[in-house]
């Protein structure tokens, strides 16, 4: 068998699999894949509350020239410095209410259903 010959039929033989993957794949249930983003402006997080459901991801960005962080039951940020972000996955529902340790009168909370 020449070279050639044998790039064909292994991607042939690929390719019929790739084939039966997305034959399949459609049939499986989509993940559930959802973000809320919470803007760090000077002493404020907005918004406030956040509404979320378990398995979805609240990302803090930074937005003000200050550096601040994100503290509350599970949630526990570095220093966000500006520009930076923090993302937290809540893997359990109830309310979580947040601080920033830097700055104690900036306070918000999410409610996880």
């Amino acid at each position: 068998m020449s070279a050639p010959a044998g790039r064909r039929r292994r991607a042939a033989r690929l390719l019929a699999g790739g084939i039966a993957a997305a034959t399949i794949a459609p049939a499986l249930p989509a993940a559930r894949a959802a973000g809320t983003t919470v803007a760090i402006e000077q002493r404020a997080f907005n918004p406030s509350p956040v509404t979320v459901h378990v398995g979805d991801t609240v990302t803090w960005r930074n937005t003000s020239d200050d550096d601040h962080n994100v503290r509350g039951g599970p949630v526990d940020s570095p220093i966000l410095h500006p520009g930076n972000t923090f993302s937290f996955t809540f893997t359990r529902g109830g309310t979580i209410d947040y601080v920033c340790d830097l700055h104690p009168m900036m306070q918000a909370k999410v409610v996880v259903s």
